[in-house]
């Protein structure tokens, strides 16, 4: 009877054992499972991100062999208008800045000057502008043309000065198109008396062609006038002054003279048109 108790016992104890045992060794093998599980799953995310980053490496290796040449292309093939308008605005100001008043010259309509030179011409100042100038209504001062605009721009202009004005615009005439004439008056050589009114810096403008009557082109003879608009304020002390003038010219006409001054009250000063 007690060998039989021995032997149970026995077995009951290795039944006891086993489950330990093999609890050890499930806890033993699982994380060696979880970690490779971990690997994996990392590898994977790393082949991901290197096949986004060929991929997007192709992507803008084909945007600049194919893309950037043709909008290069397509640029080059635009009109550099930029650097036309820096280069207009650079001959603009030179005409400007770059010539002394001291330089002027007397001109005719055999010898005329270019757009930006000084000549004298007949400016009317008034004889309350000084005791000086008491026994003159004109005096010759430095003057030069400036700028021209033509075409759409100057159409522009004429219709914006027209709204200021409160005036009806008008259409040019047949063949004929808006001009708008920039100039300079210097008049600081001028006396001006304390308490003076001033004098306008408006100054007498006509249109002559190369023959000196009126201008032609194309074998058709145009009556041309002009209208200021320059600013209405009288200046009261020396200086250049900017000033302007409205009129119309033949499309495409070039073959014309601007002239500033009378020769009826003083000097005129020509200038070749443009």
């Amino acid at each position: 009877m007690d060998n039989k108790e021995n032997v149970q016992n026995e077995q009951n104890q290795e039944n006891v054992v086993t489950p330990v045992q093999n609890e050890n060794v499930v806890n033993n093998t699982t994380p060696v499972q979880n970690q490779k599980k971990g690997n994996n799953t990392l590898a994977i995310v790393l082949i991901v991100v290197l096949i986004l980053l060929i991929f997007i490496g192709a992507c803008i290796f084909i945007v600049f062999k194919t893309i950037v040449p043709k909008l290069t292309e397509i640029k080059n093939d635009l009109p550099d208008t930029s650097i036309k308008s820096n280069d207009n605005d650079k001959k603009e100001s030179n005409k400007k800045d770059n010539v002394s008043s001291k330089d002027a010259k007397e001109s005719s309509l055999e010898s005329p000057l270019e757009i930006g030179k000084w000549g004298f011409a007949s400016k009317y100042a008034g004889k309350y502008l000084s005791e000086e100038y008491a026994d003159k209504t004109y005096i010759d001062v430095p003057v030069r043309v400036t700028k021209v605009t033509r075409g759409e721009k100057a159409l522009s202009e004429v219709k914006k000065w027209a709204e200021e004005k409160n005036y009806k615009y008008e259409e040019p005439k047949a063949y004929l198109e808006w001009a708008v004439v920039e100039y300079q008056v210097d008049l600081s050589n001028v006396k001006f008396d304390e308490g003076t009114i001033g004098t306008s810096i408006k100054i007498d403008s006509s249109l002559k062609g190369i023959d000196g009557g009126s201008v032609k082109y194309n074998d058709i003879t145009y009556i041309l006038s002009t209208r200021d608009a320059s600013s209405s304020d009288y200046v009261k002390e020396p200086g250049v002054y900017d000033g302007k003038f409205i009129t119309q010219l033949p499309e495409g006409c070039t073959d014309y003279f601007i002239v500033l001054g009378s020769k009826y009250n003083g000097a005129e000063a020509y200038f070749k048109g443009e």
